[in-house]
This record gives structure tokens, C-alpha cells and sequence, in this order.
């Protein structure tokens, strides 16, 4: 059985998403992440967010599917600079 699912849903996010931050791969952690937009929540100076994106949605350089979008703030030199990584990559979510 797989770790996530194609439901655009935190119980459909990949479980495990939240270890690639040192953070336990509770639901918990999943939810939290899950379509964050709130800065500093999971990371200090970072806006961290996982997404899962269709055809339509998808942003440079990631693909359809569950994607972490990071984006950091001013004070950590990294202002709005927006770095994105595909952690399960679909031909179809919807």
C-alpha cells in the first residue's frame, strides 16, 4: 500500500514528507505541512509548504504531483526565493 494518495487532502499527503526536515512522519507534522503558507512554522526564515498540483497548477521546475515549495524570507538572505522539489511525481491526481 502506498504512502499517499491522488485526493488533494492532508491524509492524502506522503506521510514520510515531513523527515526531509528532521521532523517525526506523524500525521501531525503531515498536516501541518500540508498547504502551509504561514512562515516560520516549520523551519525559521522559511515559508514551507506541501501541495499537491495538477496539470494546471504546476510551477517551473517541479511536476504534477506532491511537491514541497519553499520560499525564504529577508532575513535569511534568501528573499522570495522559491525553490521546489517533487517528492511523488503523477501522471494523474485528480
Amino acid at each position: 500500500m502506498s504512502s499517499w494518495a491522488k485526493a488533494d487532502a492532508a491524509g492524502s499527503a506522503p506521510l514520510w514528507a515531513a523527515s526531509q526536515f528532521g521532523l517525526a512522519p506523524t500525521t501531525g507534522n503531515r498536516t501541518t505541512l500540508f498547504g502551509n503558507t504561514t512562515a516560520d512554522q516549520i523551519i525559521t526564515n522559511s515559508t514551507i509548504g506541501l501541495f499537491n498540483y495538477t496539470h494546471s497548477e504546476v510551477p517551473a521546475g517541479a511536476h504534477q504531483g506532491w511537491v514541497l515549495k519553499t520560499t525564504g524570507k529577508s532575513s535569511s538572505g534568501r528573499d522570495g526565493r522559491v525553490t521546489v522539489e517533487t517528492l511523488v511525481c503523477m501522471t494523474s491526481n485528480t
